[in-house]
């Protein structure tokens, strides 16, 4: 007898496939971002402790919400200055 939130054998791999692959997806973007930033603002988010990205996108804080553009552009420029003071 299965106790409750015990998922069966199927459930399981399911959980664990779609785990994998998210994995992988968001490893691909977070790549493909990297290079972007490299180009346009010769730093990685990660690099220069872009809390907002961190938090927003990267899975800083758990869920992540998400951020437009614009934001993420401010939040780049605004840690990029605030690393050269």
């Amino acid at each position: 007898m299965r106790v409750k939130g015990e998922l069966t054998r199927v459930q399981l791999q399911k959980v664990l496939n779609n785990l994998a692959d998210a994995h992988t997806k968001a490893f691909e973007n977070r790549m493909k971002l990297k290079e972007h930033c490299l180009v346009v603002y010769g730093e990685d988010p990660a690099d220069i402790d872009n809390d907002e990205f961190i938090d927003a996108c990267d899975g800083g804080s758990g869920r992540s919400r998400g951020m437009t553009v614009d934001e993420f552009d401010a939040s780049m420029n605004d840690c990029i200055e605030q690393n050269r003071n």
